[in-house]
């Protein structure tokens, strides 16, 4: 008693603490953040998780989608820049120089005395035959700009399709330790009569016997169970971005089940290859392509070039003498101004064989990105036609793998009543309870594969 008296008699701890850090924790504000963020943390590590969390969670955090977003910005930027290209270069220019000894005079003779000179030019520039090159460059910005949206958004359907993958994954493995927990809840049901049927002589020592060797392979069947579970389980969650496993725990929400419309509609092939980011992108780098083969084309011809301007100067002596000539500002302003136009052809003559290979590498180029579109769509057709065939395959064997299930519990309850009564062997139980078991996992793994195609059609469909 005295020494609880005495702890509980001593100060608090937070009293002790010295300098800013006792200061802080003993602020209200600074104790009522804390307990925000710490009831903000255990929230979001109580919430549970379903497919539709999982994939908002892996478009908002994962480093491959922030990546795509950052080349999109980027490419934005880029067709700024090269907005601006398309305008004449413009430019002022002052100069000021000092001449001592000998300089030229306003009539251009050079006498014994020291000068200054002033000059101001405006000068402007336009390339006609650039011109057309950079028109053709601020289209090609603009299909980037295309393309990035388009990889960003096919970036964003893979994700979601490997998250909704590891997902009905996880489910499985999930769904398959639970039927483990049933085989093994069976077993032991059993045991606990074992000692009972032996005595009244249903069951023999060595029935006894079979029945702990099974209840101990159940055992080891669970453990593989719960281990593959929280493998698909840290799969999930590295796919999801997540390092602590004890974020979230996955909820097994209701799997929506396909309609006849995604599997009998007419127009699907058209649907998928009009809808494909996947194949956009394609497109779009064609389009690329296409218009880098005509800036080629347009860089072999001739270059032609504007330009003109306006300059004017003042011209002054240093130390003038009464009998030098020196006119004034105003006088020398009129009269020094002058306008000039430039027009500048030039032919590359050495460059026509560099060119005419550049030519033929875009036209290359060209082909190979509409050979890759071509693949692409046929690409796409098979994966549909393999999804649909799949998910109509999946849905007609559910529907069977029910029936068997079904089936599989009525043999066992009619085989566990006949060895109850002595009429069956301890096998014949097992084998009846093992056939529940392979019944469950295909009937789980059939709804599960179900699931996950009719996901992956909508993402094609829609």
């Amino acid at each position: 008693m005295l020494e609880r008296k005495g702890l509980l008699a001593r100060e608090p701890r937070v009293q002790k603490v010295p300098g800013l850090i006792g200061v802080l924790i003993r602020t209200p504000r600074f104790l009522a953040l804390l307990l925000v963020s710490q009831t903000i943390y255990l929230g979001y590590a109580q919430r549970q998780w379903n497919l539709d969390s999982c994939l908002n969670y892996a478009r908002e955090h994962h480093p491959r989608l922030q990546l795509r977003q950052s080349g999109q910005q980027r490419a934005q930027l880029e067709l700024e820049l090269e907005r601006r290209q398309l305008l004449p270069s413009v430019g002022l220019s002052l100069s000021q120089d000092w001449s001592y000894g000998r300089s030229q005079d306003v009539r251009g003779l050079y006498i014994d005395r020291s000068s200054a000179h002033s000059g101001l030019a405006l000068s402007g520039q336009l390339p006609i035959t650039s011109l057309i090159l950079k028109v053709h460059a601020l289209k090609m910005r603009r299909l980037g700009v295309d393309l990035a949206s388009y990889e960003l958004a096919n970036e964003a359907l893979q994700l979601d399709a490997k998250v909704a993958s590891l997902y009905f994954s996880y489910l499985y493995a999930q769904q398959r330790a639970e039927v483990q927990g049933q085989q093994l809840r069976l077993v032991e049901g059993k045991s606990q009569q074992g000692e009972a049927m032996l005595r009244v002589g249903r069951w023999s020592r060595l029935d006894l016997l079979d029945l702990e060797g099974q209840h101990s392979r159940e055992l080891l069947a669970l453990e593989e169970a719960e281990h593959g579970r929280k493998r698909a389980y840290l799969e999930l969650l590295g796919e999801l971005g997540m390092q602590d496993e004890g974020m979230c725990k996955i909820q097994l929400d209701t799997i929506p089940m396909a309609t006849s419309m995604v599997f009998d509609s007419a127009d699907a092939r058209q649907r998928v290859l009009a809808l494909s980011p996947r194949l956009a992108a394609y497109s779009k780098q064609s389009e690329i392509s296409r218009l880098r083969y005509q800036q080629v084309r347009w860089s072999a011809l001739p270059s032609l070039s504007l330009s003109g301007g306006y300059s004017n100067s003042y011209y002054r002596l240093l130390h003038p003498q009464p009998s030098d000539l020196h006119l004034p500002l105003s006088d020398q302003w009129r009269s020094n101004g002058r306008y000039y136009l430039n027009l500048q052809l030039s032919v590359p003559i050495t460059q026509l064989s560099h060119q005419s290979k550049q030519l033929r590498l875009a036209q290359q180029e060209l082909r190979e990105h509409q050979l890759r579109e071509r693949l692409v769509a046929q690409q796409l057709s098979q994966e549909l036609d393999q999804l649909l065939l799949d998910a109509r395959l999946a849905r007609k064997s559910l529907g069977l793998s029910e029936d068997v299930l079904r089936q599989a519990w009525v043999r066992y309850q009619a085989v566990d009543r006949s060895f109850d009564a002595g009429r069956s062997t301890l096998l014949e139980l097992s084998e009846a309870r093992l056939n529940i078991k392979r019944a469950q996992l295909e009937h789980y793994r059939l709804r599960n594969e179900l699931a996950l195609k009719c996901y992956l059609l909508r993402q094609l469909l829609e």
